[in-house]
């Protein structure tokens, strides 16, 4: 089977977030989350189950900070006991008083390790930002080619030419530019940050085009 709750927190799972706000630490941790109830189910089957918590983040004396939160999706895969685990943090709470921006010191440890850390880190109110990392050893080397053709049969693609080759230069080029500040929290990756800009746009349409390609 593809294990439950109990069997990754007996293998040992542990995740958390910290921010340091004005020298006071609040922080949010997806296994104790997993252990206070029971967690929503994203997943489940005989390959991988995953789970879904998340909190505000609270102090040490577990008063929560008003904006400031944290999701957690755990993917467990029990037949080579590892976890791809997603850490959101949120700033977007949309009905709460002086939504504002917030500067921290902020830190993710996956099995009590420190994965990624950004000293003060600018999180713009109304946004979110994402970091992917696995527990118990590094993400396994699959690769994934998806059917495009049944995709497109099926109608949940548009019908794109599926006699275009894409050449690995273009592939390439968006690998290259796919790094530094433009993919850190609260960076526009591959985007235009101007958004008025009109035109034929990589980053607008049914689907932007690195997905296409």
């Amino acid at each position: 089977t593809a294990g439950n709750v109990a069997s990754l927190l007996g293998a040992g799972f542990s995740t958390s977030f910290n921010a340091t706000i004005n020298g006071v630490r609040y922080t949010a941790s997806a296994d104790e989350l997993l252990k206070a109830a029971a967690p929503k189910a994203w997943l489940s089957g005989s390959t991988v189950n995953e789970w879904e918590v998340s909190a505000p983040l609270k102090n040490s004396a577990g008063a929560a900070h008003p904006h400031l939160s944290a999701r957690f999706s755990v993917r467990w895969y029990e037949a080579v006991r590892k976890a791809r685990v997603d850490v959101v943090i949120e700033n977007n709470w949309a009905y709460e008083a002086a939504p504002q921006n917030f500067t921290y010191n902020a830190e993710v440890l996956v099995g009590g390790k420190a994965v990624y850390t950004k000293p003060s880190l600018e999180h713009y109110h109304h946004a979110r930002w994402r970091k992917l990392f696995w527990w118990n050893g590094s993400a396994p080397e699959v690769n994934v080619k998806h059917d495009s053709a049944y995709l497109i049969a099926s109608r949940a693609l548009p019908n794109y030419d599926q006699t275009l080759s894409i050449p690995e230069s273009v592939l390439a080029d968006l690998n290259k530019r796919w790094t530094g500040a433009a993919i850190e929290p609260m960076g526009v990756g591959l985007a235009a940050p101007y958004m008025p800009t009109t035109g034929g746009r990589d980053d607008i349409g049914l689907m932007p085009q690195w997905s296409v390609v």
